[in-house]
């Protein structure tokens, strides 16, 4: 059972993730650079979700069933009250060899519980075998290694990413109750897993991973989903992480009807260049936010340049509106004129499942019985039978496309 205890601490601008203090370092990314000079903290972290200064740090006591002896978890929250960041302080043996080290790190994870970074108290390094400590390079590729949540380490176990060769060494049951016979200095890493940890550095690889998406993950998103607001989640959906932007769309339906605000941030997604993300911004919409003219207008705007799928699951997802805009539904007849294919078919079908059957749609529908393109007409023709139009002109011209077929 995990208890949250919070405790406050204001004005730490010491604790400002975007803005280091005086003797720290940052380095953001995966890219390696040659050096880092100067003293301090050295932080290496990915690209944030919220691009806000940190104001306040708010302390929770948990007790988790995890393998980190530190029971503190920092929310770093904004000015604005939102939480921004988390971090936890790491302080737990590395054994090479029986000879073993601390390892002092702290873990940072996003608003979403999404890996963010590492940071080393000054004169603290990463080491591989010997000590040796981790080159930049290594910083980065550990970096890298924490940020893939679908790693294979999530189901091996370290006996199998290291092959044992020997005795237990001192200090190998550690905390989480792995028994381990060998680290990667008296045995070589899997070959399967060699590219998923930092060579010579495989039981500290593997440690770290399971301390980025073990229970702390799951308390760090309850904390937030206990702060979102429809604010909060409008900056995650202008995050620069798909990532993000996915988390947001998932909890988008605790807000439900979407503010203007929101229906704009999710419409603006239909045009993302991520299908999934796009298709999934489709599909957030709900029959009461699809009632509003102004974002059936919005919608319709989006359509031009998006690929034929997305097309059509626009259109199909407007079937789920209480009625259709005048407005959209005139923009839609004159434009089949130049649809080709499923896209057509799927607007028919719109303005039947809508009954969009009025006499000047089926009249300016009628005019493309005549179309070149025979797939046009013949789908026309379909939908004016079932249509059942009284209308003279429409009649007229149904008893000429006839006559001529």
């Amino acid at each position: 059972m995990t208890r949250f205890r919070p405790a406050i601490l204001l004005g730490l601008s010491l604790f400002s993730l975007f803005e280091p203090a005086a003797g720290f370092k940052r380095v953001v990314g995966h890219k390696p650079a040659d050096t880092i000079d100067g003293p301090g903290e050295l932080r290496y972290f990915l690209e944030p979700t919220l691009q806000l200064p940190i104001d306040t740090v708010v302390t929770y006591q948990v007790t988790v069933e995890d393998s980190i002896p530190n029971d503190t978890l920092f929310q770093l929250r904004s000015a604005e009250g939102f939480p921004v960041a988390y971090y936890r302080k790491i302080n737990t043996d590395v054994c090479f060899d029986g000879k073993c080290r601390m390892l002092k790190v702290s873990l940072y994870w996003n608003v979403t519980g999404r890996f963010l970074g590492i940071e080393l108290p000054p004169g603290e390094f990463l080491s591989k075998s010997d000590h040796e400590p981790f080159t930049l390079s290594e910083y980065y590729r550990m970096n890298r290694l924490l940020d893939d949540p679908m790693s294979p380490l999530a189901d091996y176990s370290f006996k199998k990413l290291v092959p044992s060769s020997g005795g237990l060494f001192p200090g190998s049951e550690i905390n989480d109750g792995i028994s381990l016979e060998v680290d990667a200095v008296t045995a070589a890493t899997s070959p399967a897993m060699a590219d998923y940890v930092v060579q010579g550095a495989a039981y500290t690889t593997y440690r770290l991973w399971h301390f980025v998406y073990g229970p702390t993950q799951d308390m760090i998103i309850r904390l937030t989903l206990e702060s979102l607001t429809p604010v909060l989640l409008k900056k995650i959906l202008e995050s620069p992480d798909g990532g993000d932007i996915a988390w947001a769309l998932q909890h988008l339906r605790a807000f439900s009807p979407l503010s203007p605000g929101l229906q704009t941030a999710v419409a603006g997604l239909i045009q993302n260049e991520d299908f999934s993300l796009a298709s999934t911004a489709i599909a957030t919409f709900t029959p009461t936010d699809l009632a509003s003219a102004g974002l059936q207008q919005t919608l319709l705007e989006r359509m031009p340049g998006l690929n034929y799928s997305l097309k059509n699951q626009l259109v199909d997802k407007l079937k789920e509106a209480p009625e259709l805009d005048e407005r959209l539904k005139m923009t839609l007849a004159r434009n089949l004129a130049s649809a080709e294919g499923a896209f057509l078919t799927h607007v028919l079908d719109l303005f039947l499942k809508q009954k969009a059957v009025d006499s000047e749609i089926c009249r300016m529908l009628s005019g493309l019985l005549e179309n070149e393109n025979d797939f046009v007409a013949r789908q026309v023709f379909a939908f004016l039978e079932k249509a059942g139009s009284d209308d003279r002109v429409v009649l007229e011209r149904m008893r000429g496309y006839k006559r001529e077929h």
